[in-house]
């Protein structure tokens, strides 16, 4: 007698597992898609605040430059400033000093979150910086905006005029007139010392 292979019944024959892609593996693309949609989102906005900074920083520096800066109360300012109409008004005699600006580059512009124990060093400040050129000396200028209720607000507003001789010769022109007692010199009030 021959042995004839037997046949199994269809039910006892296990199937072959499928080979396929595990889920997990999908689960993983779509995590992956969805964080580059975000930092592909969040990048076009920060470089469209960034651009909107820079061309604010512009427009600020050839308004304060041209015709001095605003009244101390001007809701320009960042409530973290300490400024006073004095401060504002000596600031604007300085630049009046080394004359019409005549060119303003184009913005160099950062942005940075931060939080600190101190409340005016946290929040969110874009820092532009630009040179200029005036009749009497070039400089830089840098704007730092502070990001308050929602609305861009000036934190800082500081120009480095890089020839000094401007001041130097006017104080060597002061002291000639002194020296001749010429010079007519506002005495100046000593502060009380905090002994």
């Amino acid at each position: 007698m021959t042995d004839a292979p037997q046949q199994q019944p269809s039910y006892a024959i296990a199937e072959k597992p499928k080979k396929g892609i595990p889920l997990w593996v999908f689960g993983l693309i779509a995590l992956a898609f969805i964080g580059l949609g975000t930092c592909i989102f969040n990048g076009v906005k920060l470089f469209g605040a960034i651009g909107e900074r820079s061309e604010a920083s512009v427009e600020v520096s050839k308004a304060f430059l041209t015709d001095g800066m605003p009244a101390a109360d001007d809701p320009i300012y960042s409530r973290r400033m300490d400024l006073t109409q004095e401060k504002v008004d000596n600031i604007n005699r300085f630049f009046a000093q080394f004359g019409p600006v005549s060119e303003y580059s184009v913005p160099n512009c950062n942005m940075k979150t931060s939080a600190n124990t101190d409340a005016a060093k946290s929040g969110t400040f874009a820092i532009c910086v630009l040179q200029i050129q005036a009749e009497h000396s070039p400089g830089t200028v840098t704007v730092t905006w502070v990001r308050e209720d929602e609305v861009w607000k000036l934190g800082g507003f500081y120009v480095n005029f890089h020839d000094n001789s401007v001041l130097m010769d006017k104080a060597e022109k002061l002291d000639a007139l002194e020296a001749a007692g010429e010079a007519e010199v506002e005495p100046v009030e000593a502060e009380p010392s905090a002994d």
